[in-house]
């Protein structure tokens, strides 16, 4: 199972030999065998690589990730060939029916909002969240219908963007400032992350359940990140020290690569952020197919060993 995430911050040569990823600078050589890559993240526009590095990097599944001169992922390399019988899941997704993709959105809309009181409830101690607060969030909760057509996402969105950045002063997801940056930069890590894995198991990322953009390659992408999202929020809040003006700083950038090795609990299970993706993809299959009722969605809690583990353990490879 692939486990490295390959992140190069310098100027580096990136070739193929022997199955695995050469990657050579000024002073270094490193060898990585492909199998046990996961994403690779070139964060620099000095970095070469080669076609045929790319082709044997998504005839492995592996996602590369490209930023420009900003630090913000701007492209993504995908396996578009990655499932035996793409076809069939994708009549299956054009033939749901209207109920079904609001039951879907229903779903991920509820779990989405538990995260993020279940993150209110992990800081209480350190932002300015009071039990009224808190049960508000579960009054919304509560309230999410079919579809959530009462809009009850944003509703709920507003007061937790509030109380968590809250100290900032008035804060709203929209417009360009330092926190917004590095909430951006993390949700593209893990889109890019869910957009690898419904390609591989043979979804097509345009067919959302919820967003409809027509313009949008990856509707149903941006649909399954929901509930993903409060583990960046975490990421950041927990750092904000690291945010400086307009800069996103580099250790800053690694933490938030580093959420698809966090750990994580679904379908009553503790595993890493990356494998729930997985898991979550393919019960859409399954739902699909008439052989479960709902979906498995991450749950969100931040004991003590996951904090230690995202500020000390290497999870990944950085040049």
């Amino acid at each position: 199972m692939s486990w490295r995430t390959v992140y190069i911050e310098s100027d580096q040569n990136l070739k193929i030999k022997n199955n695995s990823l050469i990657i050579e600078g000024r002073d270094e050589k490193i060898k990585l065998f492909l199998q046990d890559i996961d994403i690779i993240i070139i964060d620099n526009t000095r970095t070469n690589i080669s076609i045929p590095t790319i082709i044997e990097c998504t005839k492995h599944n592996i996602p590369i990730i490209i930023d420009n001169n900003y630090h913000d992922p701007s492209a993504i390399i995908l396996n578009l060939s990655g499932h035996h019988n793409p076809l069939k899941n994708f009549n299956k997704q054009l033939n749901l029916s209207l109920r079904d993709k609001q039951r879907i959105w229903k779903q991920i809309i509820i779990q989405k909002i538990a995260n993020q009181r279940n993150l209110l409830v992990d800081l209480k101690t350190k932002i300015n969240c009071s039990d009224d607060d808190l049960e508000k969030m579960k009054i919304y909760l509560k309230r999410v219908n079919q579809g959530d057509t009462q809009n009850m996402e944003a509703v709920a969105a507003k007061l937790y963007f509030q109380k968590l950045f809250g100290i900032y002063g008035e804060f709203a997801r929209k417009g360009p400032n330092a926190i917004n940056g590095a909430l951006n930069y993390g949700y593209k890590i893990l889109a890019s992350r869910i957009s690898s894995a419904i390609i591989k198991f043979g979804l097509n990322p345009t067919l959302g359940f919820n967003h409809k953009d027509q313009l949008n390659y990856f509707n149903l992408t941006y649909d399954l990140i929901e509930p993903f999202r409060p583990f960046i929020d975490w990421i950041v809040h927990d750092n904000n020290q690291l945010i400086q003006d307009d800069k996103l700083e580099l250790i800053l950038r690694i933490k938030l690569i580093k959420v698809l090795s966090l750990d994580v609990i679904i379908a009553g299970k503790i595993t890493k952020i990356k494998n729930a993706i997985d898991m979550m993809v393919k019960s859409i299959i399954s739902y699909l197919e008439g052989k479960r009722d709902d979906l498995i969605l991450p749950e969100l809690h931040l004991p003590l060993n996951i904090r230690k583990k995202l500020e000390n353990e290497e999870q990944g490879i950085s040049f």
